[in-house]
């Protein structure tokens, strides 16, 4: 069974936020920033969480910006697209990755994300594509990579044979790393750039 190398998406091969284009000074919609967010991830957590298992959709959430912000969604949905299409992916990671790929890793991309990926970002980054052996994200599977313990991760080692036991987990946050490492496998916890390709050098 060949061992799998699971890497993360956000915080680990990309940084950028959604609407990034509005943290520019520039941008009309800069001094609302910082609302949206809270709005967004903070005040209406559960519902981001659900967003991410594919129970609302991205339309959903703006029309509710809309509705409790009063802003446009005309006006933000459409930046929402396009930063979404142009999200930073690390090409040196994803290098790095492909020459696992060649060592003989099952290379997975493991997302706990909205259908934004799937719709915009996948079909606008075809490298991503061809680095990874499988891309799930949670929009499209309905489970984060915490839900019913790491349910996930044995769906993934099983469709593609794979050994979790001798398989590495690449992600930012410190309770996925550490719930992987309940199932059997090895978690590298880093974030940013030189970071995540020191840890994957160290393989």
């Amino acid at each position: 069974m060949n061992p799998i190398l699971f890497c993360d998406f956000f915080g680990v091969l990309s940084y950028n936020k959604f609407w990034q284009f509005i943290y520019h000074p520039d941008h009309w919609l800069y001094p609302r920033r910082e609302e949206i967010g809270d709005f967004v991830f903070f005040k209406n957590n559960a519902m981001v969480k659900e967003w991410m298992r594919g129970k609302y959709s991205s339309e959903d959430i703006h029309k509710l910006v809309e509705k409790e912000l009063d802003i446009k969604f005309d006006d933000l949905f459409p930046i929402f697209v396009e930063s979404s299409k142009v999200l930073d992916i690390s090409r040196p990671i994803l290098d790095v990755i492909k020459q696992k790929k060649e060592l003989g890793y099952r290379t997975v991309l493991v997302t706990d994300n909205m259908d934004s990926f799937s719709r915009y970002t996948k079909p606008n980054n075809r490298q991503l594509i061809d680095v990874f052996d499988g891309i799930f994200d949670s929009s499209i599977t309905g489970l984060l990579k915490q839900d019913e313990n790491g349910k996930i991760f044995r769906i993934i080692a099983s469709n593609l044979g794979g050994d979790l036991s001798k398989s590495i987990l690449v992600d930012d946050s410190k309770a996925t790393c550490e719930l992987f490492e309940s199932l059997g496998g090895k978690a590298l916890c880093v974030t940013g750039e030189e970071n995540v390709l020191t840890a994957l050098a160290l393989l």
